[in-house]
């Protein structure tokens, strides 16, 4: 059983990202392109998906997984005249018992895990977030970018395996482990 999300800093957190990929075109410069034009963006709700994409995506994960509900606005939804301040760019944010959060915008869709799970708690999470992207990418047709690792993500579970790595790296750095917090071995599976 994966533990409740207590409070956390939401924006401390693994992201991936799923985009459309026009044909021909590389995945990873389309990558860094969006998280440069999201660079000081803020994400502002918005009361329904975006687009046809993002409305499919919201309904396969709420198909998938009914415990994801509305995540809980944000401060930093002020107000300001318009063309002024920030990029805004309108989402549709969703977010599940243990932290996942999606957000769905026109043009790209955000996982976020937050950097809170250890061990076996962190394997069940992410490969709870691995079905959902999957889910998602399926509903879109649209393709799994690790901002992490600037690169394409498989939705197999050797992609999985790579990024809960990465994810766990970072866990011990940002945060000391104790011995019950051990990740258990890729033969327990």
């Amino acid at each position: 059983m994966v533990a409740p999300c207590g409070a956390i800093n939401e924006r401390v957190a693994y992201e991936l990202f799923l985009l459309p990929l026009m044909p021909g075109a590389d995945l990873e410069e389309a990558g860094e392109a969006l998280l440069a034009l999201l660079e000081g963006a803020v994400e502002t709700q918005a009361p329904s998906p975006p687009d046809a994409a993002s409305a499919a995506l919201v309904g396969a994960l709420r198909n998938a997984d009914p415990t994801f509900g509305p995540a809980p606005t944000r401060d930093n939804e002020s107000e300001s005249p318009a063309g002024s301040g920030p990029l805004k760019v309108p989402v549709v944010e969703l977010r599940d018992s243990i932290g996942i959060e999606v957000s769905a915008a026109r043009g790209f869709a955000r996982f976020r895990v937050p950097f809170h799970h250890r061990g076996d708690d962190a394997h069940e999470v992410f490969d709870r977030l691995f079905r959902l992207v999957a889910v998602a990418a399926a509903a879109t047709g649209w393709r799994a970018y690790d901002p992490q690792e600037a690169e394409a993500v498989s939705l197999d579970e050797a992609g999985c395996e790579a990024t809960l790595e990465i994810y766990l790296t970072v866990m011990d750095q940002l945060r000391p482990s104790s011995p019950g917090d051990l990740p258990r071995t890729t033969g327990t599976r």
